[in-house]
Order: C-alpha cells, then sequence, then structure tokens
C-alpha cells in the first residue's frame, strides 16, 4: 500500500503541473502505475519499513526555455537524521509533514536544510527548478535532455529513488532502474531504483531503442540517436561479449538490463544500469573495443560494490586493469600501455611533489574539473591499475583470479573499502600482504631501481652477479623481471625484492651481452631519461610552458590554445621577442613554424606540409624540456583541435586532414633500465676492397665530395690531396671548400688563387688570418693549397667567423649577439638530428671534463652554427657555379653523413653527395655506414717537428701595435745562450715584424733545427734595439 499512496502523491503533484488531461485517463493511469509498481517492485512492499528514505521526484521540462520544473517527496524513517543540499537549484517551498499529523514549512535561505534525530516518520515535500545553461554539464533542449550533476537536491544519505517524468513527444528516457524500458504511458515516464544511492541521473531524448539478448533474463540495449543507429548492432554484440566475459571472469551481471546511451554533451560514464557516452565518441574506433568494457566492468566495481570514499578510490585502478589492458590481447602492446601509463604519471606529477604530495590512498574522484585533475587522475587511473597488475604478479595469476571473485561475492551491494580488499586477498592467499598494501598506497614518490656492481663470474660455467637497489625510502617488496640478452637467446628471469639492496646471481649457457630490468613495465617504478621519449603530455603537464606566436597577426587564429594554457605556469612570446635563455628553459610550443625561433633549432624540420600537424621533440637546448611544433594548412580547424589534443597526451607526433585525425605515433625509446655489457663487433668480407682509381670513378659521380680528417693527421691530409688530385684530373671543375677558413679570408683565398696572383705565401697567411682562426701547422694544408693555387681552382672559405662561435660556447646562449653577428648565422639551423646531440654530448664531456647544461647548450648551438654555416656557403657556391663540383675538406664530425654537414646541404638543395674517411686515423667506430659512403686505408706519415726558438711570450700591454713580451727563457732551447732576457720586447724575427703570435709562427714556418734566427728586440724602459743570432732547437 506504501506504492500505492505513493503514487497518489505523486498524481496530485502531477495534476498541480497543469497537465489537460481527462479525469478518466487519470485514472486510468493510475490503475497502470499502481499494477505496475505492484507487479514489479515487490521487494519495496517488504521493505516499507527499512531505513532507507524512499526518494520520488516528478519532472517537468519547457525545452523553450532550457528549464525544469519538479517536485519531490521524501519518505524519512522514525530516528533518522537526515540533510537536503538545495546548492545547484532554485528551491520555491519547501514543507515536512510528521506521522502524528504536524506539518509545518521550513526556511529555504540556506544552502542545506537539516531535520534533526525524530521518533516520527515523516515526508519532506519540496519544489524547485533549474535553468540550464549553456555549457553546463547538464542540458535542456529539443535535441536531448541529459541531468547529471546538481540536478536536484542532494540527500545527506543514499534513498531509494523513484523519478516520474512528463517526456516531450519523440522523446524516450532511462534513469537508474529496475526495469528497462521504463514503463510509460501517455509521455509520463516511470523507473524505480531498488539499490539505495544518493546520486541518480535523468536522459531523455528522440532515440532509437536496440536490444539483444545476453542470456534469457538479461538484455544489452542501445539509445543512439536516429543518425548513429548504424552502430547499434557492432555495441549490442560488443557489450553481449564483455557481459559474458566478465560474469566469467568476476561473476554474475548485477543488474537485469544494461543500455549503451549516446548524449549529446561530451561524457564517458559508467552508471547504475547503463553508461553513458558523448554522441561523438561513439564513433570511435576504439571504443568497442575497451572503453565500452570499462564502462561495463564498472557495473561490478564502483556501481553494485560502492566504494569506501574515506579509504580511497580503488574501482577506477581496478576497471582499468580488468578493461583496458586485460583486453589487449598482445604482450608487447600490454607493455606499450603500461609504459604510457608511468609516462602520464610522470609528466603529471608537480614538480614541488613534497608540498603537493598526493598517493594513492588520496585519491577519491575522477573529476575532470579537481585541482590538479591530470595528475589526479593518473594517479587513480594509472596507480591504481599498476597497484592489481603488481598484486597479480606478486600472488599469482590464479589466486589473484579467486580474489577477484571472492571481492564481489562478499561485496556485492555494500561498501567495500582498499582494508577490505586487503582481508579478501589475505584470506585468498593465506599470508599478510600489509607491507604490499601500505607501502603502494601510501607512497609519493616511484620506486627507483637499477642495478649495481655488475659482474660475470666465468670460473665454473658463467654466471652473472649484481645488486639490485631500491633507492627510495622505504623499500616495499616488489617482483622484479630481469633480462638476459646473450649471444645465442635471450634469458627471462625475476626475483623478489623487499629490501633496499638485494644481491642477484643468474646462472647462464652464454656469455651476456645486456641485462636489462622490467623490459615489460611490469612495475611502477621511475624511468630514467633513456626511456622517456618526447610525447605531448609532457607540455600539458609542464610547469615551465612557454608558447611561442610565429607573429602577432596568429594571436586571433591561435586562441583557443592561448586560451588552454593561460595561467601562471604559461609565458607567451612573439618569435621576435623570444630569447635564446627562454628557448633553453621551457617545454616550449611553437604555434605556426615560420618563425626564426623554431627554426633556429629544427630548421624546416617544422614545415608540416598540407596536415595540420604537432609533432613533439626533445628541446635540443635542454633535453629535460620538450618542444612541440604545431602547424599546417587548414587554419579552420586549428581551433577544434586544439580542444582535442588534449586527449593526445602519449604521443610525439599527431597529424590531422580536414579535421579527421590519420597519423597518430610515438618516438622511440629504450625498453627498460638496460646495461650494456658487451658489443658484437661488425665487419665485412675483404674481398669486396677496390682499387683507389675504381673508387674514384665512383665518387666523381658525386657533385659534393667530403674527405674528412683529423686535423693534426697526415695521412688524412695526403688523402685529401689525392682525392682532389685524381678529381681535377677527371673534370677540372672542381673548388676546394675547407674548414680551416671563415668567409671572411673569402677575398684572400679569391686572390691568392687567382690566375694573375702576385700575393706570396706570408701575405697571404696573414691576410686570411690562417693563424688567428685556425692555429694547427700549415704545412698539413699547404700541399693542398698550392695544388689549388697552380690551377686557378677556386677555393670557398666556409667557416663562420670564429669571435661567434666562441661568443655563444662560452654565453651558453646566443643572446648576447650583436645584430651584425647575427646577419651572419645561418636563419636554418637543426639541432635535433637523430644521435646529434648524444654525439656532441660524448664531445663535450671528455673535453670539458663534466656536463654543465649551460655550457652544453652553448657547445651545441656554436657546433651547429658551425655546420649550418659551411652548408650555407656550399650551398651558395653551387648554386651559382652550375658546372663546379665541391671537395669539402673537413673535420669527420662535420663530414658525417648522418648529423653533420651532408644533412644539412640536403635540405637546402637536391644533390648527390659522398662522404668519405681514412680508416687508419678512425678506426673507433664499426658504424661506417652512419658515418660515411667511402671508406680508405692511408698511409701512415708523420711532419718533421718544428723547432723553437726557446722563448714563452705574451702580448704586451706597453707596446701600441701589440708586440709580444718574452716572458720567460725555455731551459729547452738556447735562446738565453744567445743573450735574450724576460722583459724583451720581440720586434722581428728573420727580419719580419712580429706584432703577435701569428706573425711569430708565420716567420718560422719552413725554419729547421739547427739553423739560426736572427732575433730583433727592444729591451729595458728606454727601448734599446738588439739583435741576436739564435740557433734553433727541437722540441724536447
Amino acid at each position: 500500500m506504501v506504492v500505492l499512496s505513493f503514487t497518489a502523491r505523486w498524481f496530485k503533484i502531477n495534476i498541480g503541473y497543469g497537465k489537460c488531461q481527462m479525469i478518466t485517463q487519470q485514472k486510468r493511469f493510475l490503475l497502470f502505475i499502481s499494477l505496475f509498481m505492484l507487479y514489479c517492485y515487490p521487494a519495496a512492499l517488504a521493505s516499507a519499513g527499512m531505513t532507507p528514505p524512499g526518494y520520488t521526484l516528478t519532472l517537468n521540462f519547457d525545452l523553450s526555455t532550457n528549464t525544469l520544473a519538479a517536485k519531490g517527496e521524501i519518505e524519512i524513517p522514525a530516528g533518522l537524521e537526515f540533510a537536503l543540499d538545495l546548492s545547484g537549484v532554485n528551491t520555491t517551498e519547501v514543507s515536512i509533514q510528521y506521522s502524528d499529523g504536524e506539518k509545518r514549512g521550513l526556511d529555504t535561505s540556506g544552502p542545506q536544510v537539516v531535520l534533526p534525530r525524530d521518533d516520527r516518520s515523516a515526508i519532506l515535500s519540496f519544489s524547485y527548478s533549474k535553468a540550464v545553461q549553456k555549457g553546463e554539464s547538464n542540458l535542456i533542449s529539443e535535441r536531448g535532455i541529459s541531468l547529471l550533476n546538481n540536478w536536484y537536491p542532494l540527500p545527506s544519505r543514499p534513498c531509494l529513488f523513484t523519478v516520474y517524468a512528463q517526456l516531450p513527444d519523440g522523446f524516450s528516457a532511462i534513469t537508474e532502474s529496475d526495469v528497462f524500458p521504463l514503463p510509460t504511458a501517455r509521455n509520463m515516464a516511470v523507473g524505480h531504483f531498488s539499490k539505495s544511492t544518493k546520486r541518480i541521473s535523468f536522459v531523455a531524448g528522440p532515440y532509437q531503442l536496440d536490444s539483444l539478448a545476453v542470456r534469457d533474463d538479461l538484455r544489452i540495449y542501445t539509445m543512439f540517436f536516429p543518425e548513429d543507429e548504424d552502430l547499434a548492432a557492432g555495441y549490442l554484440q560488443a557489450g553481449a561479449r564483455f557481459i559474458n566475459r566478465y560474469e566469467k571472469e568476476i561473476g554474475p551481471f548485477p543488474y537485469k538490463h544494461y543500455v549503451v546511451v549516446a548524449n549529446r554533451l561530451p561524457t564517458g560514464f559508467g552508471l547504475p544500469t547503463y553508461t553513458l557516452l558523448g554522441q561523438a565518441v561513439i564513433r570511435l574506433p576504439f571504443i568497442t573495443r575497451t572503453s565500452l568494457a570499462h564502462e561495463i566492468v564498472h557495473s561490478w566495481f564502483g556501481n553494485a560494490i560502492n566504494v569506501d570514499a574515506q579509504s580511497g578510490n580503488w574501482c577506477e585502478g581496478l576497471t582499468t586493469l580488468l578493461a583496458d589492458q586485460s583486453l589487449i590481447p598482445e604482450p608487447e602492446k600490454r607493455a606499450e600501455i603500461r609504459k604510457s601509463s608511468i609516462l602520464r604519471y610522470q609528466s603529471y606529477r608537480p614538480q614541488d611533489q613534497a608540498e603537493r604530495a598526493f598517493s594513492l590512498a588520496d585519491f577519491r574522484s575522477a573529476s575532470h574539473r579537481q585541482p590538479l585533475a591530470a595528475y589526479r587522475r593518473s594517479v587513480g587511473y594509472d596507480k591504481g591499475a599498476f597497484f592489481f597488475h603488481e598484486l597479480r604478479s606478486f600472488i599469482g595469476e590464479e589466486r589473484f583470479s579467486r580474489g577477484i571473485q571472492a571481492l564481489y561475492s562478499q561485496y556485492r551491494d555494500k561498501t567495500a573499502s582498499w582494508s577490505d580488499i586487503q582481508t579478501v586477498f589475505e584470506e585468498i592467499t593465506g599470508t599478510s600482504l600489509e607491507s604490499f598494501f601500505t607501502g603502494r598506497l601510501h607512497m609519493t614518490e616511484l620506486p627507483v631501481i637499477a642495478a649495481k656492481d655488475i659482474s660475470i663470474d666465468r670460473r665454473d660455467g658463467i654466471r652473472l652477479h649484481c645488486v639490485l637497489e631500491q633507492q627510495q625510502q622505504p623499500p616495499i617488496p616488489m617482483v622484479v623481471p630481469l633480462e638476459v640478452e646473450t649471444a645465442s637467446a635471450t634469458f627471462k628471469t625475476a626475483f623478489f625484492l623487499e629490501k633496499a639492496r638485494q644481491e642477484v646471481s643468474i646462472e647462464l649457457d652464454d656469455r651476456p651481452l645486456s641485462l636489462t630490468i622490467d623490459p615489460e613495465y611490469d612495475l611502477l617504478r621511475s624511468l630514467v631519461k633513456e626511456e622517456i621519449p618526447p610525447i605531448w603530455s609532457r607540455f600539458l603537464g609542464s610547469e615551465k610552458r612557454l608558447i611561442v606566436l610565429e607573429n602577432a597577426s596568429s594571436k586571433e587564429l591561435y586562441r583557443p590554445f592561448l586560451k588552454a594554457f593561460s595561467g601562471e605556469k604559461t609565458t607567451v612570446r612573439l618569435a621576435e621577442e623570444v630569447s635564446n635563455k627562454e628557448l633553453t628553459e621551457h617545454d616550449i610550443l611553437f604555434l605556426g613554424a615560420a618563425d626564426a625561433a623554431c627554426r633556429s633549432l629544427f630548421a624546416n624540420a617544422c614545415d608540416s606540409g598540407e596536415n595540420l600537424r604537432l609533432e613533439v621533440r626533445d628541446n635540443p637546448l635542454n633535453p629535460e624540456y620538450i618542444a612541440a611544433i604545431f602547424s599546417g594548412n587548414e587554419p579552420e580547424h586549428a581551433s577544434s583541435i586544439a580542444r582535442r589534443l588534449m586527449h593526445y597526451g602519449r604521443y610525439s607526433l599527431v597529424e590531422f586532414n580536414k579535421g579527421h585525425t590519420v597519423t597518430t605515433e610515438i618516438a622511440p625509446s629504450q625498453k627498460g633500465i638496460r646495461y650494456q655489457l658487451e658489443h658484437l663487433p661488425r665487419g665485412g668480407a675483404t674481398s669486396s676492397l677496390s682499387p683507389f682509381q675504381q673508387l674514384i670513378a665512383e665518387i666523381a659521380k658525386h657533385r659534393v665530395i667530403y674527405v674528412g680528417e683529423n686535423h693534426s693527421s697526415v695521412a688524412d691530409h695526403q688523402l685529401q690531396l689525392q682525392v682532389v688530385e685524381a678529381l681535377y684530373q677527371r673534370d677540372p671543375h672542381i673548388a676546394l671548400g675547407m674548414e680551416m677558413f671563415p668567409s671572411s679570408s673569402q677575398e684572400a683565398l679569391t686572390d691568392y688563387t687567382a690566375v694573375d696572383s702576385t700575393m706570396d705565401e706570408k701575405t697571404f697567411l696573414q691576410q686570411s688570418g690562417y693563424f688567428k682562426v685556425w692555429q694547427l701547422d700549415y704545412r698539413y694544408y699547404r700541399d693542398i693549397i698550392n695544388f689549388a693555387r697552380a690551377r686557378h681552382l677556386p677555393v670557398v672559405g666556409l667557416n663562420i667567423d670564429h669571435d661567434i662561435v666562441a661568443n655563444v660556447y662560452r654565453n651558453g646562449s646566443t643572446d648576447l649577439l650583436d645584430e651584425e653577428q647575427r646577419k651572419q648565422m645561418a636563419p636554418e639551423r637543426d639541432l635535433d638530428m637523430p644521435g646529434y646531440r648524444q654525439r656532441l654530448l660524448e664531445v663535450y664531456t671528455r673535453h670539458a671534463g663534466g656536463h654543465n647544461d649551460q655550457q652544453f647548450s652553448g657547445f651545441i648551438q656554436a657546433q651547429a652554427l658551425w655546420d649550418e654555416s659551411m652548408a650555407e656557403e656550399i650551398t651558395r657556391f653551387l648554386q651559382q657555379h652550375q658546372d663546379y663540383k665541391m671537395v669539402v675538406l673537413a673535420g669527420n664530425q662535420h663530414t658525417r653523413k648522418d648529423s653533420g654537414i651532408p644533412p644539412r646541404v640536403a635540405r637546402r638543395m637536391n644533390v648527390k653527395q659522398a662522404s668519405l674517411i681514412n680508416l687508419l686515423e678512425n678506426p673507433g667506430s664499426d658504424r661506417l655506414d652512419d658515418v660515411a659512403d667511402y671508406f680508405f686505408i692511408g698511409e701512415e706519415k708523420a711532419l718533421p717537428v718544428p723547432p723553437r726558438i726557446g722563448i714563452v711570450v705574451e702580448s704586451s700591454e706597453k707596446e701600441a701595435n701589440g708586440a709580444l713580451l718574452i716572458k720567460e727563457i725555455s731551459p729547452h732551447g738556447k735562446a738565453g745562450e744567445a743573450g735574450l732576457l724576460e722583459g724583451d720586447i720581440l720586434l722581428s724575427v728573420n727580419d719580419q715584424t712580429i706584432e703577435d703570435i701569428a706573425d711569430l709562427r708565420i716567420a718560422l714556418l719552413d725554419v729547421r733545427a739547427g739553423d739560426m734566427a736572427k732575433v730583433q728586440v727592444s729591451r729595458g724602459a728606454e727601448g734599446q734595439q738588439l739583435v741576436f743570432e739564435v740557433e734553433l732547437t727541437a722540441q724536447p
């Protein structure tokens, strides 16, 4: 009879809304509702006196004003304290009537109505309205109705809900209900849910209804809009398949129906008895593969079993494991997903973690609107999934499966906490899991795992020894997977680690080549830098974001990006304003690829072609940060794509064509923590060696020929001369491009090799500034330059002025260059070629004796300036001299075909190139195919050691012409015997005026040990000029 009185009260409310129904129709509908309630809800009659209050809502909609008008009644049992939250709705009337007949109105001026405990039962009645504004998470319109948040007064405790809704014509509806489809007569739909809850939802619209039997007493339905009904069959089949699968894994499905509902709003919710997916989302192909399963699994965990919010939300992690990850059949792809989970967590984790520490036990809500939402969701979903994945590894697959079933069996229609879950699995395993649960639930730092003291014992078979370390405190128990690669096989094993350090010994059949910790990402742990690719989420989660706009006019085009990333974490600069220092110290987003800042790091790699493209790379100035480039020729789609990009965080490359995603890629990165113990060398057959002239015939087919050198190798320079001579014999139209001379030396180079040149060698060395720029013994290059001079071959100075390179290296950036120096720089510079940074870092560390980030930023920029400037000069000459080849003489690192000058020339023009190397002086690399196209084995030679006067000199501040001061007399020479003294000013040597070191080196260019040098000096305050004959001696 309780149900009957419920219905009668609702009927009066309905009349109160002014519905123009005939009395006879009212009676018929009353009879229909009464019979429906009696038939469908016998449990409600039996439990009329139970504790959960009964909450009845009656809804009417005005689609033209986007408004809900509603009345409600709540039956409150005796002895129950109760409160009603009125925030979010416009309440017009609240009254209460007790079982003894007392009735009174209640104050609605505050956000809550609070009813203290009373011995009498009562009925709380109220009226309210809600106008839904555009942009809310609710919707009331002619297109549909979706009520999810703050749409009715929220009770303080779970209730048994009954909803009556007068539907617009052509609409059908769904709410949490024991029966579906909802009984409906004359557009009045009714739903009752016999499971107590505080929150319900209501959705209605012009739906098409389709269904499929899962079994005799269970059906799955779709409620799709007419334009999407072609998707229904796929969703029904996928949903039935998932329900069948998880009934086997977990237990009986908790409801008698399940409905997949399309929403006009962009949602993805798993609600009791149904899932609500955004209309745009349901067309995404991956939804029926994994996401639908996620929402269906929530029927068991999160809906049938409630989450004890006070102890933390465990169901998102468990659901993610069982659905999103376990459904992927390929183990490699599951490993990729787990790695992406760690990357996402590390991307969004706040840098000041100590102040905002957030553990898995702290996770409560999956809301996108909470502070640090992306980070907190990653804790709940990603760390949560890892928790259960590691638990499965820790206790074994079979016991984990039994534990999941036991959890559902024991806590169905109840509330479960982390502690309850621990108890269930301890009962299954018969052992304490306290340290496993406590450590993982409360840790805020990821474990840091490493292998130390790796050694190989060959005394009795082959054994690999190491110490596994957990570097975080306190250590937690874990199963650590190890993979050992040998010459013949790959060996996999795992070790239980619960202490900070543990010795490990692995018996092997063959010599180990590498050891890898956790190659398949079975552990939630901190990734080492080699494992971290440049991905978009690193910008999304960054607390030091820099957005660089192409120009001022592009602000409007990219306004959605600027709005999405507004706030104190983001700095916005125009390309013409941004400093090199800012580029070094931020995660960067270049909006538009034509700006100079982007091209100074990535050259024309910023160009995207026809598609809209987001590409994420390591910031070449500082790999702790990333640089993302958004560019393309579809500005009309840029606004919508800005919003969509928030969902592509795991990718390094995303391309769109006409608004559709056409490409997604993740940059390669190392798998696992890898220790390379030994490399297997590469080699080749000696029968493939070719005679010199045969190689030259092949090399001559190229227009640019690079002959690399170790600068002080006579063998390398002899090979350079031999190649130049041989190529000249085949075609005299060749030019020499030389790293040793900057473009400022070009006039001297041209004059010296001209047909009518009268310049002598010493004048050439002075005017070209050779010893100021290069400083190496000129004899290394003399024969090559003399060959060019004798045949009047063009010699092109390729390098940029040394002062520019030195300034950039010294200051760590290009910010302090003046305008004239900037004009000499190649505007397009690619610092991000594969392997370029790593190669230069090895060189820098070897020579600098350590790694300073600022100095290395200057070093890589200086080297790129070097390479790009030489490429620019080569290209300029070839474009101006179409019938010429060029032989480029430069250091081996510059002539590398993978990341030196050749790819930079190729970026500027389409030209056939070949790179040559002499193995005699460069035996170190077995990756010759990365370095060169051809190799030679030259003849070993050495230059005679140049003799010395036996003095140490420095520039004299006293002399206006910058003459040299003799600072020290060397005991290894004969300058002292000849009469030279410390403090003398060196004026000339062999009648050549000496103003600087370069002059001194030119004067001694062709002398030999035993020769007498005529040395003129100025001595004393009076400047007495003296001349001495000094016998030159060889260096000791």
